[in-house]
């Protein structure tokens, strides 16, 4: 009796349910076959391995190389946007950080482990992909910080490659950004945005990058990805790839302002701050100067936050030639703010905007006016930080005007009574 391979009708409606969900578009129509009652061939599904009786729908061999493979390396590409990181680069840092710091403690009691990720196989699970699957998934599984996975090692050629087994630990975002000290960066979205220059910048490069910047902070053009990130948005600038405000566009800028002075701010005091004076801000060193600006006049006091007895001086700017910007949105989605910087470093010196104050110094240097982010308190608004205009030719204010604020406390637990439950002198929530 000949036996004969197919997938199920049953894992073919599992495969599209899966589809569905990740939100996979792709067209597989064509009608099953069924099993005759009295055939002498032995189906087999190739999915889940049970064998075939009469009656059932299946998909043929052809078919299933034809269109369901295929299926699976788009499953597999879709699945790899939400590995950050793996055990050959996230797991190898980790294990190292342990290591050393098991080795440096003298009491056992505070030794530590390496808990942080999961298996690619509980992975897929918490996906909702059931196990028959995961096979043909593993092989189009990629790491989106060190790219491994896909390509099978190979000890002539490609000796870091390889392809996923169900054991192999992986890593989410947050752990990922966490362990390289990138947590205010997104670097994959930024070595995504490089790729499309042909310029390559990896997770480890970055990181090294980054301690460069806190030992020398004003040598970094002479490090290596510090040359590759200036090529890059020197190659985004001259392909016009910016984007443009245009004359005539109207821009706000606040300042807070005690009630007690009587005297609204002048134009001259509601203009950036000289140089020397301002404090180290995501795209500004100390002392270097900066107009922060906003596409929204109501989104002012979520910006620089004035309290109860100030005012605010709203200033309304008028562009009067095309500002050209780079759109730092298209891969820095953690940005605090543009007016008060919210930072939880107290030195004057912030770490966490050195990589920023990098890209905006290139910036400025390559020609872009300035750059342009999505506001901090909702999605509806763009801030802007302008370093390269000159003030009442490229960009002018109209005029300046006060506004009295109304707060509005909302209170949120965020910790639990030491007050014994049941006291009736107790908070009731």
């Amino acid at each position: 009796m000949n036996e004969c391979s197919v997938i199920c009708r049953s894992c073919f409606d599992d495969l599209i349910e899966v589809i569905n969900r990740l939100n996979i578009k792709v067209g597989i129509n064509r009608r099953p076959r069924t099993i005759r009652e009295k055939e002498k061939t032995k189906y087999n599904c190739l999915l889940c391995n049970l064998k075939l009786k009469a009656y059932v729908e299946y998909y043929s061999e052809e078919y299933f190389e034809e269109k369901i493979i295929p299926i699976f390396v788009l499953i597999g590409g879709e699945l790899s946007k939400k590995i950050y990181g793996c055990f050959k680069c996230v797991g190898a840092q980790l294990d190292y950080d342990v290591y050393r710091w098991n080795k440096d403690e003298e009491d056992p009691s505070n030794f530590i482990e390496n808990n942080a990720g999961q298996t690619v196989e509980s992975f897929l699970w918490e996906k909702g992909i059931d196990d028959k699957f995961h096979k043909l998934i593993l092989k189009h599984l990629r790491c989106q910080t060190c790219h491994y996975g896909e390509d099978p090692i190979d000890y002539s050629h490609n000796p870091d490659g390889g392809t996923f087994e169900s054991y192999d630990q992986v890593y989410d975002e947050h752990e990922t950004n966490s362990v390289f000290g990138l947590d205010d960066f997104d670097f994959i979205e930024f070595s995504q945005f490089a790729q499309k220059y042909n310029i390559d910048l990896s997770w480890q490069e970055l990181h090294e990058f980054k301690q460069h910047l806190l030992k020398y902070p004003l040598l970094a053009y002479k490090h290596e990805t510090g040359k590759k990130v200036y090529d890059l948005l020197q190659k985004h600038y001259e392909k016009r790839d910016y984007i443009e405000l245009r004359s005539g566009t109207q821009l706000f800028r606040g300042r807070a302002r005690k009630k007690d002075r009587k005297h609204v701010f002048g134009e001259d005091e509601i203009w950036n701050p000289p140089e020397g004076l301002p404090q180290h801000g995501r795209y500004n060193a100390v002392g270097i100067s900066v107009l922060y600006l906003s596409n929204r006049m109501k989104a002012i006091p979520y910006e620089i936050h004035p309290l109860n007895d100030e005012n605010i001086d709203i200033a309304l700017f008028k562009t009067r030639k095309k500002l050209k910007l780079f759109n730092i949105g298209l891969f820095d989605h953690s940005f605090q703010g543009f007016f008060n910087e919210i930072n939880e470093e107290s030195k004057p010196l912030k770490k966490a905007y050195l990589l920023t104050n990098y890209i905006g110094n290139c910036c400025a240097e390559i020609g872009f006016h300035g750059v342009a982010y999505q506001g901090v308190s909702d999605r509806k608004y763009t801030n802007y930080a302008l370093f390269n205009f000159e003030k009442n030719n490229e960009i002018r204010i109209v005029e300046v005007v006060s506004f009295e604020v109304e707060i509005i406390y909302n209170l949120k637990t965020e910790a639990k009574s030491t007050k014994d439950i049941g006291n009736e002198d107790s908070f009731l929530f």
